[in-house]
């Protein structure tokens, strides 16, 4: 009879709860100090014992370094993975498809981003933060990120994104539970990006007070979401040059429902660009039936200063059931402009049951010789009511 040789394998515990810095200026002494972001992601990456804080010191950075946080196990609701930015810097020049993202939570969940500057620096490339497959209960707040590149690729660029591929934006990846608040997002062609599909929506996630600027062609691009929250969000291109369709926020997918869409301010869409003609959507909700109990609410939004030469659509509905649109305040102001194109505040089209407009303010004195109205119903079928709405309409050609 033969033995083999006795082996001991010894592995590290779980990573203590508590505070610790990160601060590429020391070594790293796990039971204090982190050199890096990856050196921090490292020390949790068998666990952690409770919730941990690592504060990066400042006038530490910058860090030139991807991060790819994974799932950790121990991390919830009591016990998170904060990493506070203190406005230090976190910046990646990604050059292999392969690897677009700054930082990737891919599929963690339960982790708090907070107070970063997160540069994308690469020409071709750039995604700020992305959330990838899975990834639920994060928080993504006070952040300050830019996008480099001025790809006119959508998969190329982003502020932040969720989606189930490293490579693609359009492949659902199912994140629930996340808040992305108070963040200064610049360039990329979307600023944000979040995608489900009709068999599993990405659910209750919020998109709060954050302050989306010159993107390429979507402030925020929804697909198959339920249940969100888009709230109190400043949306413009004031200094965009090259510029292509515009649309401030854009809901897709046949289930998307109980979606709300509250106090949002879409304006300035052609700052550096008001040649353009190019089209401009403020709120564009296309094919999401939602449902009498759970429709998709548009309230209280601002609309203003659309100033291309392109078509204008303040609001726009496409078969899409059970769209709420109360309480907004659509002004298509533009009197310098020359255009030929057609502007409406309200356009309905592709039938579609449950459609209510009530409460609005609608004001076109956009000039040019275009058509002009407050609204259109552009498909008899469409089930509407529209009520106690305010409409003014003075041009040349209204």
């Amino acid at each position: 009879m033969s033995y083999s040789n006795i082996v001991q394998v010894t592995t590290p515990g779980l990573f203590p709860a508590g505070t610790y810095s990160i601060n590429s200026a020391l070594p790293t002494n796990p039971a204090s100090t982190l050199n890096s972001f990856n050196d921090a992601v490292s020390a949790i990456s068998c666990g952690i014992a409770g919730a941990v804080t690592f504060n990066v010191v400042a006038g530490s950075g910058p860090y030139n370094e991807q991060v790819v946080i994974p799932q950790v196990f121990g991390a919830g609701a009591s016990s998170r993975i904060t990493f506070n930015g203190n406005g230090e810097t976190l910046e990646f020049a990604a050059t292999n498809t392969n690897d677009r993202a700054v930082l990737r939570l891919d599929e963690a969940d339960y982790i708090t981003i907070d107070g970063l500057t997160i540069n994308a620096t690469g020409a071709t490339y750039g995604w700020g933060i992305h959330l990838a497959g899975d990834a639920d209960y994060n928080e993504l707040a006070n952040n300050t990120i830019t996008i480099a590149s001025t790809s006119t690729t959508a998969a190329n660029t982003v502020g932040i994104g969720a989606s189930g591929s490293y490579t693609s934006l359009t492949t659902a990846g199912y994140a629930d539970n996340n808040s992305i608040v108070a963040n200064t997002i610049t360039g990329g062609y979307s600023s944000i990006v979040l995608t489900g599909d009709g068999a599993t929506t990405g659910d209750n996630n919020q998109i709060i007070n954050n302050f989306l600027t010159d993107y390429y062609s979507y402030g925020i691009d929804l697909d198959d979401q339920a249940s969100i929250v888009v709230s109190g969000n400043d949306i413009s291109r004031p200094t965009r040059s090259t510029v292509t369709t515009h649309y401030g926020i854009y809901l897709s997918g046949t289930t998307s429902s109980n979606n709300l869409f509250d106090g949002n301010s879409i304006h300035d869409t052609n700052g550096a660009s008001a040649s353009s003609t190019s089209s401009l959507y403020g709120i564009y909700i296309t094919g999401a039936d939602a449902t009498a109990a759970q429709p998709n609410r548009v309230v209280n939004n601002l609309i203003f200063n659309f100033n291309g030469n392109g078509l204008v659509y303040g609001l726009y509905s496409s078969g899409a059931d059970h769209s709420k649109f109360y309480h907004n305040s659509v002004s298509l102001n533009h009197t310098a402009s020359t255009a030929t194109a057609v502007t409406y505040g309200f356009y309905q089209t592709t039938a579609a049951t449950g459609v209510e407009f009530k409460n609005n303010i609608v004001s076109v004195t956009r000039g040019g010789t275009g058509a002009k109205a407050a609204v259109n119903f552009n498909t008899p079928a469409s089930d509407i009511t529209s009520n106690n709405n305010v409409f003014y309409v003075n041009g040349a050609a209204g």
